[in-house]
């Protein structure tokens, strides 16, 4: 495992990583405050000022927004995935084995395994053909 000595990890104790993860330069990893999770399978790479949270503040409950509840939930990433630089995953993506998400993306919802996804919101564009 390789993790840049700038990444950010909030609520740690809830959140997995697998073997072989290379994390890069000012990655944010936020797990909830109560319950949302995030784990990351095997062989993940991190390109820099990538920003994963598993929580997010409920905007219409009144103000200030900062003393309102957090909806949470689990963020699934799969094994050998690669984000690009400054890649957003919010609360309840899911990520396929073997995908690639492009610099800039925002990830909601479900990615496939071997996607090659793009976009905000991603979208998948292709599909990842492994090799030798």
């Amino acid at each position: 495992m390789s993790i840049s000595p700038d990444v950010v990890f909030s609520n740690p104790e809830r959140i997995e990583i697998g073997n072989g993860v290379t994390i890069g330069s000012r990655c944010h990893l936020w797990a909830g405050h109560a319950k949302g999770r995030i784990v990351i399978g095997d062989d993940v790479l991190f390109g820099p000022e990538v920003m994963v949270t598993a929580a997010t503040y409920r905007f219409n409950d009144g103000y200030p927004v900062t003393k309102k509840k957090m909806d949470e939930d689990d963020i699934i990433i799969g094994n050998d995935v690669w984000f690009g630089t400054r890649v957003i995953v919010v609360p309840g993506a899911r990520i396929g084995d073997c995908s690639i998400i492009g610099a800039g993306a925002l990830v909601r919802g479900e990615i496939p395994p071997m996607s090659i996804a793009v976009g905000q919101p991603a979208r998948v564009i292709g599909q990842r053909e492994i090799g030798e």
